[in-house]
């Protein structure tokens, strides 16, 4: 039944991202139902996943996302929108990293889960744990997040809901993609950038840092590729003019060198 209905509402021409967002909510409705007695388990979840129509990524170019970041500073849920461009982590680990994850001395935080759609802890989608190291930025503005979340959950007493999330809603729990999207496209109006989504963040992460002139080996594993061949495959678009950069440096060294 639950795949009759994707199906049908797929032949009446909704769009994919009408179908997979009506079938979201009709989970979360079997969930509330399981929950209470009326079902045996969730059949919603037992659906493969939709394949989408390929979506050409959008990404910024480093001023895009300094001009971003500047506006972010001081948004709803700063500072996500940071490490999000800072690190290229997927949008459930974002939603999933808990403050015992990070280590803000050595500066490096840990990947160790990643909450799906319907709210489900899984393992990373690599299937293992990765760590990334942070820039001083990002530390400091995770110190201060930290400050400001402590003396808010002091302020809310036992409303909050302690999961010990790092990128938490107002009472503690896990953020809500659709929330944050609104978020994101707000403050991509302020900031005067083409919009993108999230996941686009992702991309750009990657392409600055491939741009930039960083292995790609270093980049893959930042990402939790399963290989770099999945880098490759990706961001080929952008190794074209690494190339060129390259031939230039090689050519400054013989140069010095001679």
């Amino acid at each position: 039944m639950v795949q009759e209905f994707r199906a049908a509402l797929l032949r009446a021409g909704a769009s994919h991202a009408v179908v997979s967002r009506s079938t979201l909510h009709l989970g979360q409705a079997l969930d509330y139902a399981t929950r209470q007695g009326y079902c045996a388990h969730n059949p919603a979840r037992g659906l493969r996943r939709l394949r989408t129509p390929h979506r050409e990524m959008r990404v910024w170019t480093a001023e895009q996302a300094a001009r971003f970041l500047a506006v972010a500073a001081e948004a709803t849920y700063s500072p996500l929108w940071l490490v999000a461009l800072s690190t290229g982590m997927r949008l459930g680990e974002l939603r999933a990293l808990r403050w015992g994850d990070l280590d803000l001395e050595r500066g490096a935080l840990a990947v160790r889960r990643s909450v799906d759609q319907y709210g489900e802890v899984n393992a990373p989608k690599s299937g293992k744990a990765r760590t990334i190291d942070l820039d001083g930025a990002c530390v400091a503005a995770l110190h201060a997040h930290r400050i400001a979340q402590a003396a808010w959950r002091l302020q809310l007493g036992t409303a909050w809901a302690d999961g010990d999330l790092v990128f938490a809603s107002e009472v503690g729990t896990a953020l809500v993609h659709r929330n944050l999207y609104r978020v994101l496209v707000r403050l991509q109006a302020e900031a005067g950038v083409p919009a993108i989504r999230f996941h686009d963040l992702r991309h750009s992460s990657a392409s600055l840092m491939l741009a930039a002139g960083i292995p790609i080996k270093v980049v893959s594993e930042r990402l939790g590729h399963a290989s770099v061949t999945i880098t490759l495959d990706i961001y080929a678009h952008v190794l074209p003019g690494m190339g060129k950069q390259a031939a230039q440096t090689l050519g400054r060294l013989l140069s010095i060198s001679g």
